[in-house]
C-alpha cells in the first residue's frame, strides 16, 4: 500500500516539475511584461539646489557640552561574586575536589578538566 501511494505521488511530484519546466521554456513569462512596461528612470538635476546650499551651525546647550565626570574612587568597592552562589572560595575547591574523587559517570570528564587546571596552575 506505501509503494502504491510513494510511486503515485513520486510520479505526480516528477510530472508537476516537468509541467513548470516547459512553461518556462516555451510560454512567455508574465512577469517580464510587467517589467517591460515600467518607464526609464530620468536623472534628476540638483546643482540649483546644491549652489543655494548655506550651511548653518547649531548650537546645543550647555547641558550636553559639559558631563559630569566623576572623582576616582580612593577604595575599590568589593561585591560577592555572582557566579558562585556566594559560596566562599574555599568551599567551592572543596566541593571541586569532590567531583574529581566522585565514582558518577556523569562527573567524571569534569572532574578530568579540574584535574588539568590544577596541574597546570
Amino acid at each position: 500500500m506505501f509503494g502504491t501511494i510513494f510511486t503515485c505521488l513520486t510520479a505526480v511530484l516528477i510530472l508537476y516539475y516537468a509541467v513548470l519546466v516547459c512553461m518556462d521554456l516555451f510560454i512567455k513569462p508574465t512577469g517580464a511584461a510587467d517589467e517591460s512596461g515600467t518607464p526609464d528612470e530620468a536623472e534628476i538635476d540638483i546643482s540649483d539646489e546644491a549652489n543655494s546650499f548655506k550651511a548653518i551651525e547649531i548650537k546645543r546647550g550647555q547641558q550636553s557640552a559639559k558631563k559630569p565626570v566623576k572623582a576616582p574612587a580612593e577604595k575599590p568597592t568589593l561585591s560577592k561574586p555572582l557566579m558562585t552562589n556566594y559560596l566562599p572560595v574555599e568551599q567551592l575547591a572543596r566541593k571541586a575536589r569532590n567531583i574529581t574523587s566522585s565514582e558518577d559517570a556523569s562527573l567524571a570528564g569534569l572532574g578530568e578538566i579540574i584535574i588539568k587546571c590544577e596541574s597546570a596552575a
